[in-house]
């Protein structure tokens, strides 16, 4: 017994610690996960090129997928909106509880907005700092953030603009397997619902079916 809760004890330990994600976005885009003293980088700007050169080989011999998909039978569309619409509903829940777990730390935007026409610079300053500071105030209601920082400048001498972009993103496993489990749970209880809710009326009509009185020939008096 004390070995079973030494166990358990020691999983929600892991679980409750938090996992980093750092993300740098300079010429290429490096992310790196962090879980207690474990890091792995992902994106490598070796490997990019690499992968790059692959993809386009798989998208040159990978076959047409169109013609085949035309020949499938589209399911029926009230029962595939039923379905993403329950989906939907049941994610609610889980998703507010990642928000409120999540936690947008260390981050870091500093961009350089330039244009041929210093007018165009001007104009384009101003949007761009319209709509990232409206982002950022906007998401400040759902997401707990720290030590963020916007530096927006506009370049009237070059006409080529340039940005950096860095942030830390962290969650809990816990949390996230919760919310999962939340939304599996009521996502399955609206599909119960629904299957016995088409059994319902399929036996309705039926019976109603059998109740419509049977119409006499016109001959008989």
């Amino acid at each position: 017994m004390t070995v079973f809760l030494w166990i358990v004890s020691v999983l929600l330990f892991l679980l409750c610690m938090r996992v980093s994600v750092w993300v740098c976005w300079e010429e290429n885009v490096q992310i790196t996960i962090g879980y207690l003293f474990f890091k792995i980088g992902l994106n490598k700007p070796e490997n990019v090129e690499k992968r790059t050169k692959k993809a386009k080989k798989e998208a040159e011999n990978q076959p047409d997928k169109d013609e085949k998909q035309a020949d499938n039978k589209p399911q029926a569309l009230t029962d595939t909106v039923g379905i993403v619409l329950d989906l939907v509903r049941s994610a609610t829940g889980g998703v507010r509880m990642i928000f409120r777990n999540l936690l947008l730390s260390d981050l870091t935007l500093h961009m350089t907005v330039a244009d041929e026409d210093t007018a165009q610079t001007a104009v384009n300053f101003g949007k761009i700092s319209a709509y990232l500071y409206g982002a950022y105030a906007a998401l400040q209601n759902y997401i707990r953030m720290k030590r963020i920082t916007l530096d927006i400048q506009p370049d009237f001498l070059s006409d080529k603009g340039s940005f950096t972009l860095c942030f830390r993103v962290q969650l809990t496993p816990l949390v996230v397997l919760g919310a999962a489990l939340r939304i599996g749970v009521s996502f399955l209880w609206k599909m119960i619902k629904r299957g016995l809710a088409a059994q319902e009326g399929n036996q309705k009509e039926p019976q109603q079916s059998s109740t419509q009185p049977k119409e006499q020939p016109a001959g008989k008096a």
